[in-house]
């Protein structure tokens, strides 16, 4: 009986450990990103990047030249260009040629679809209950 109990614990942990891995690689693979574009999270949804480096020089950029300090909780990246331009993103698909749009505002969030979705509408509403209250004076 304890034999089958610590089967059944050990899998659960082997379990649970590859759903962690699932989850914390997904969040290193978008720190890998943000590294490799030189954009910040708000910089993402804005369509922008910083100036563009080589990988390897962003990286060192990010977490400093000094590889051995890296463990310590030490400052070791350069400090930001805070004067840095926001470069904006390629408005174009690089296979098609054609312009990315995001739908019939491409408008851009942190929101949901849903949520834009009714923004929009809220807005033409706005609009045109505007254009009564014009008309009728």
């Amino acid at each position: 009986l304890t034999n089958e109990w610590a089967i059944i614990f050990c899998s659960l942990v082997a379990l649970e450990s590859v759903f962690f891995l699932f989850f914390v690689g997904e969040f290193g693979a978008e720190q890998v990103e943000a590294i490799e574009t030189n954009a910040t999270v708000v910089e993402t949804y804005q369509r922008t990047h910083g100036e563009q480096t080589t990988f390897m020089e962003q990286f060192f950029i990010v977490f400093g030249k000094e590889i051995y300090l890296w463990p310590l909780p030490l400052k070791t990246r350069t400090p930001p260009k805070l004067t840095e331009p926001a470069i904006p993103d390629d408005p174009y698909d690089g296979r098609t040629q054609q312009p990315m749009t995001r739908g019939d505002d491409d408008i851009i969030g942190i929101a949901g679809a849903h949520t834009e979705t009714n923004l929009r509408e809220r807005r033409q509403d706005s609009k045109a209950r505007e254009g009564d209250s014009d008309s009728q004076d």
